[in-house]
């Protein structure tokens, strides 16, 4: 019976990391209906997006008259990125679904992975420090703690 895979990809190096683990590994079948899926958050793409720096110093300096076509720039992006995903996993025999969402990451992800009916979500860990962590929040750990199928985490 083929699973329902979610392989949820911010484009970080640890989601590129997890990429090629998971195709090193075998961990995909040819026979899952896979979903690449990568979440859009204007928040986290504002202060990710122009560093920590930048957000310390405070929103003047951020929030300019180009933002909006800055983020608009990350969002596209963000899509050719996530059919380059789509690409790679075609040359290892996975055929999988892209899948672009506006919102919370961890949210975002509970939500997909409940109307999909999803057997397994895999993300990368991106590791982040403290302050970071503090800040943004771990999706992978909000995910091992709200999700309803299995998860795989990969550093």
């Amino acid at each position: 019976m083929p699973r329902t895979v979610i392989f949820a990809y911010d484009h970080s190096e640890a989601s590129y990391n997890a990429l090629t683990w998971v195709i090193s590994h075998d961990v995909l079948l040819e026979t899952d209906k896979v979903y690449v899926l990568t979440v859009m958050n204007d928040e986290v793409l504002s202060f990710e997006g122009f560093g920590l720096e930048a957000a310390a110093i405070g929103p003047a300096t951020w929030v300019n008259d180009d933002c909006g076509e800055q983020l608009s720039k990350i969002k596209e992006d963000a899509h050719r990125l996530l059919e380059s995903v789509v690409k790679v996993l075609k040359e290892n025999g996975i055929e999988a679904i892209p899948k672009a969402v506006n919102g919370d990451a961890g949210d975002v992800i509970v939500d997909q992975a409940d109307a999909l009916k999803a057997d397994m979500v895999i993300v990368g860990s991106n590791g982040r420090g403290f302050i970071k962590r503090q800040l943004l929040g771990s999706v992978s750990e909000h995910l091992t703690l709200n999700l309803k199928c299995s998860v795989l985490v990969v550093k």
